[in-house]
């Protein structure tokens, strides 16, 4: 199916084009391949200053803003600005005052982004992209969900950008008079051609050649709409407008002439020459301004501040924190999945959640998806380690275990690496499912829970799991040792009664699970080892780390990133 046919344009610096059409005219998909979100299927040039444009270059130039809204809900509006600002100039302060000033956000400085209107954080989201000062710009719909008096608001500040020297290019949908007289082209699009190209002035002497007359205080744009709508549609173009070129067909202005032909301007030629005839691109040298330490640094402390305000913001999960391990204790559970599986749930709320937040940061080129793993891992960390330690505090102690340094914390080790085990399964599968799919990641986390518990030895010797059932995937299951639980659950156990553990002290009686090698052998790991459960769990967290950060790569691919950002 073909959407796009023999367009062609030219969009200059220093004007604030509006792209235009029904539903279903191809306008998102025009923006996607102008802003280099689609290749595949694309036939065509798409020349950047005259030369052919380079996604890894032209990432730098340019941002895309989508119409919704992918901001992190804790975090203020100023923190937002900081952690960004951070990872590009040194003048943070600075800079995040003077775009807050710029964008009227100043007295919203200190107001979290879940509270603001739709129109605010439409402005917050043009603010948080302007601190990198792009030279190009791509919105889609800018004013859709917005009053009257935000869209003008929001066309005029861009406006005020393009006026600047930048190039805006935004989806409009049906401007009235005085949101549609900012813009300084047109480019209407109908059934995936193009229907006119030109300034808005013109569009009524254009439309009055085929009887379609504008009435006056009426909007152009939406008798255009109607005309096309009934599939009226004139593939005729606007009469170029004469203007002075220079040799990459960019529009300037007759006072840079003089400057052009300057000795300076001259010798910077000859350099470009130089360069150009050495294959040398200085916009390719580095993908990302900063180093990945520095944005694994800043990365780190938002991710710090937000997990922070997610424990702050609920505090109702503290007494279901008490109350879980209290309902543990009193039914005589006592094996470290019951924690763990509740400590690698907590992945998949957050995880999708974040998606397509990062996944708007990463394409307009804030940072890289390797330093943005790296430090969700270390965020996590200090709860992954905490949590286990004080349920072993509570569990440890009221299980009349040994008072023992040694065996407290090898086992205290054994739990904090469980949550590390499967807080990576949960990145993983996070990682997998689509932005915001909450529901389906819980699913496929009982799933998961399950097939954990059934064969990591809870409910029964391994052996005898093999051979209840002649199924061969459950045999490889529990006989194989593929399930990352069975370690689990048998360190656990070896470092409880496997290193020299004296007898169970037993109030009544001699009972027959009184000795540690009775109950080793009970539980089928009397010949296991402890150093070999260890290794083994740490190979499972490289695993799966590792899978997680290529199924997080392959949904950042161009083709994809689309759809994540309208999930």
């Amino acid at each position: 199916m073909i959407i796009l046919k023999d367009l062609s344009g030219k969009f200059c610096s220093g004007e604030l084009i509006g792209i235009m059409g029904i539903c279903g005219a191809g306008k998102s998909t025009l923006m996607d391949i102008l802003a280099g979100m689609r290749k595949k299927g694309v036939e065509g040039q798409i020349l950047v200053n005259g030369q052919q444009q380079k996604r890894r270059t032209f990432k730098k130039l340019s941002c895309y803003i989508s119409q919704f809204h992918s901001l992190y809900p804790n975090l203020t509006v100023l923190e937002s600005m900081m952690v960004k600002d951070c990872a590009f100039i040194l003048c943070a302060c600075l800079q995040v005052n003077e775009t807050l000033n710029a964008l009227l956000l100043k007295e919203y400085a200190d107001v979290q982004t879940s509270i603001l209107s739709v129109g605010h954080q439409k402005l917050l989201s043009i603010a948080l992209e302007l601190l990198r000062n792009p030279s190009v710009m791509f919105l889609d719909e800018p004013t859709s969900t917005v009053c009257g008096y935000f869209s003008f608001k929001v066309i005029s500040l861009l406006k005020s950008l393009a006026q600047s020297g930048r190039t805006i290019v935004c989806i409009i949908h049906q401007p009235c008079c005085d949101i549609l007289n900012l813009f300084d082209k047109l480019y209407i699009l109908s059934q995936g051609q193009c229907v006119y190209s030109g300034t808005v002035s013109y569009l009524t002497t254009f439309l009055a050649k085929f009887g379609l007359h504008c009435r006056k205080y009426h909007s152009p744009a939406a008798l255009t709409e109607k005309h096309y709508q009934r599939k009226r549609v004139c593939l005729l173009r606007s009469q170029p407008m004469p203007k002075r070129e220079c040799h990459h067909g960019m529009h300037v202005n007759p006072m840079l002439w003089a400057f052009y032909d300057s000795t300076i301007v001259k010798q910077c030629r000859i350099v470009f020459l130089i360069l150009s005839q050495k294959d040398v691109d200085p916009m390719e040298s580095d993908e990302f301004v900063t180093s990945t330490f520095s944005q694994f640094c800043v990365l780190l402390k938002r991710s710090f501040i937000y997990d922070y305000l997610q424990l702050v913001g609920h505090p109702h999960q503290t007494p279901i924190a008490f109350s879980l391990v209290i309902y543990v204790y009193l039914h005589d559970i006592y094996d470290s999945q019951s924690i763990s599986l509740l400590i690698f749930l907590t992945s998949f709320f957050t995880c999708p959640l974040q998606m397509p937040v990062v996944l708007k940061e990463h394409h307009n080129n804030w940072y890289s998806l390797k330093a943005y793993y790296l430090a969700k891992m270390m965020s996590d960390m200090p709860m992954q380690i905490i949590g286990p330690i004080i349920y072993c505090c509570i569990a440890y102690w009221m299980t009349s275990q040994p008072p023992k340094a040694t065996l407290y914390v090898l086992f205290a080790g054994l739990l904090i690496l469980v949550a590390f085990v499967t807080q990576s399964v949960g990145q993983f599968i996070a990682a997998m499912c689509d932005s915001l799919m909450v529901c389906g990641a819980n699913a496929m986390a009982w799933v998961v829970g399950a097939i954990m518990c059934i064969f990591g030895g809870f409910f029964g010797p391994f052996d005898e799991l093999a051979s209840y059932r002649q199924v061969s995937w459950s045999k490889e299951m529990a006989s194989n040792s593929v399930c990352s639980s069975r370690y689990s659950f048998g360190g656990m156990v070896l470092s409880l009664y496997g290193i020299n553990r004296t007898d169970l002290e037993c109030a009544e009686g001699i009972y027959p699970l009184q000795k540690p090698e009775t109950i080793l052998k009970e539980l089928k790991n009397d010949e296991a080892k402890l150093v070999v459960d260890i290794h083994i769990l740490v190979i499972y967290f490289i695993i799966f780390h590792l899978a997680a950060y290529l199924a997080l790569c392959y949904k950042a691919r161009p083709s994809r990133r689309k759809t994540e950002y309208k999930n």
